[in-house]
Order: structure tokens, then C-alpha cells, then sequence
């Protein structure tokens, strides 16, 4: 059976697909296909139109610049497509990196939202739309000076973190629970969970405030009590 070859191609242009002749598949029937296509923050997916059940792999590049966006959960095919994976948080613009999508049948009605720093707009309706599949839904951050500020208030939101190795250790308040402007990978060696040498990825959630915070020495690293504040975060298994 000879392979399938996809080549990886622009945006807008055609998907070049070497179809196996064997008549073994005469009678089967096509399954979508992801295929590897780089794409600037600028591309929609108005070149698929056409193809319902069509599944895409892009790459969005870091430092994005977001562009306009029609929808939330299902986006029209016009949309940015890194900018709606801004707004459905599995990208971040600084971080960039590998989305999955599909595209899919017209949709009666687009609501738009601000999420993630992202404010989607509303659309009456569009021939097909398309939706985000087989991501995390969270997104990556790998600086050791990062914090969980930018979440506030998205109580339960989940955020896949990795931390790079040789990180330098940063400010960290709480025990179990931290304060949200705690450096997020050294809460990460205070918890137990990575270390600075070896990095690693960590899963937190999003909590609310509390009325305090203790401070305590672990695994090498002591973090600082603290009195109320407005946000928090946890670590849960990945």
C-alpha cells in the first residue's frame, strides 16, 4: 500500500495529496486528514470553505499580532485563526505554537465574547465555520518570571505550563495555594513538582482570592505569607 504524502504548503494555497491507487481502497471511504501548514497571524481558513470534515494542523508563529475574529467555540471561516486560538485559550500571542482544527458546517449565528484578551464579534451566520479539536485546552508559558495574573477571575480555567530547565527562581507567596503574581515554575519547585535544573510541565487552576497566605520552606525554596489578595492558583495533575 503506498503512503499518503502531504506537502506542507501556504495558507491559501492547495494541499497537494498523492491518492494510493491500490484497488484495495476503492470502496473506502476518505477519512480527513491533518496536514502540517505554516500560517501567518493574518490567514483564515476561507480557502477550505468547501471542505467539511477537513482537518488542519497550523503553526502560529511567536510575537503575533491578533487580528479580527467572529465567533466564540465555533469561528467563522474569515477569522484569524491564530487570533481565535488566542481567544480560546491554547495559544498565548508571545508563545505562539501548533493549533488543530476543523472545519465545519454552517452555523446560525456567531456570538462574540472577549476572552484571553481577545474580543470576538458577533455574526449573523456563515456557509461553514470552523472549530478548534485535539488541543490542550490551555496554554504554554515557559518563562520562569511568568505569573498567573493574566487569568484572574477565569475561576476552573487550566493552564499547561512549561518551564524550561537552568529556570531562575522568582517570588513565590502561599503554600499549596499561591498568590496569582507568584512566579508560576517556582511555585512549581516549592510545590515539589520540577526543579531548576531539569524543568518541566505543571497544570494549574485558577482559584479565587484568599484572605491569606502562608509562607513556608520546601524543596530548596521558601515562599512568603501574605495577607488577602484578589487571585490565586493551584497545581493539578496534568
Amino acid at each position: 500500500m503506498l503512503p499518503v504524502l502531504l506537502a506542507v504548503v501556504p495558507l491559501q494555497a492547495a494541499i497537494a495529496v498523492e491518492v494510493p491507487t491500490s484497488p484495495v481502497l476503492e470502496d473506502v471511504q476518505p477519512t480527513p486528514y491533518l496536514a502540517q501548514v505554516a500560517t501567518d497571524w493574518s490567514d483564515n481558513l476561507v480557502s477550505y470553505s468547501n471542505q467539511v470534515g477537513q482537518q488542519i494542523s497550523l503553526y502560529c508563529e511567536p510575537n503575533g499580532t491578533l487580528y479580527p475574529v467572529w465567533g466564540s467555540g465555533v469561528y467563522t471561516t474569515n477569522s484569524s485563526v491564530c487570533s481565535a486560538a488566542v481567544h480560546a485559550g491554547i495559544i498565548r500571542p508571545s508563545m505562539g505554537g501548533q493549533v488543530n482544527i476543523e472545519i465545519t458546517t454552517w452555523q446560525n449565528g456567531h456570538r462574540g465574547v472577549t476572552r484571553n484578551g481577545v474580543s470576538s464579534l458577533d455574526w449573523e451566520s456563515s456557509d461553514t465555520s470552523f472549530v478548534f479539536i485535539g488541543n490542550r485546552p490551555t496554554n504554554y508559558i515557559s518563562d520562569w518570571s511568568d505569573n498567573a495574573t493574566a487569568y484572574r477571575g477565569q475561576t476552573g480555567q487550566r493552564v499547561f505550563v512549561t518551564c524550561a530547565p537552568n529556570g531562575s527562581l522568582g517570588s513565590v507567596w502561599g503554600t499549596g495555594t499561591y498568590t496569582d503574581d507568584s512566579s508560576i515554575c517556582s511555585a512549581a519547585v516549592h510545590a515539589g513538582l520540577i526543579d531548576t535544573e531539569q524543568g518541566g510541565n505543571v497544570m494549574i487552576e485558577i482559584a479565587q482570592g484568599e484572605i491569606a497566605y502562608e509562607g513556608t520552606s520546601q524543596h530548596g525554596i521558601t515562599s512568603s505569607e501574605w495577607g488577602r489578595w484578589e487571585g490565586s492558583f493551584v497545581f493539578v495533575e496534568n
